[in-house]
């Protein structure tokens, strides 16, 4: 029985310690990428020629790292969550890289014609 008990407080134990760093690494993540939002949003200008975008938002909740490497994040554009994005932040030779990914709403929207 107390083979039993001390077995089971230390999978307790090494669960609460995998937890404490499982979240010190998510505050990390979202650290990096609120101190990278600027190259998100260049990246994310770069596609919008007629300057519909007017304000970005990004979910930190949705903040992740994915298999290669990479911090994934999405966000959406003028406060309307439609108009989505995805992305990831990348280190190559020294330097973070943000990549953004229009969904098709974003897509249609940045490139339709004008009208106003």
């Amino acid at each position: 029985m107390i083979l039993f008990l001390l077995f089971f407080t230390m999978i307790i134990a090494v669960g609460v310690f995998y937890h404490e760093k499982s979240l010190e690494f998510q505050s990390e993540m979202v650290r990096i990428v609120k101190d990278n939002e600027n190259k998100i949003d260049s990246d994310l200008l770069l596609k919008d020629k007629q300057r519909k975008i007017k304000d970005i938002d990004l979910n930190y909740d949705t903040i992740m790292h994915n298999s290669m490497g990479t911090i994934d994040f999405k966000g959406f554009v003028n406060g309307e969550t439609y108009l989505s994005f995805q992305g990831d932040l990348s280190l190559t030779d020294g330097e973070i890289n943000a990549l953004t990914e229009s969904s098709d709403d974003l897509f249609d929207f940045l490139t339709a014609d004008n009208l106003e």
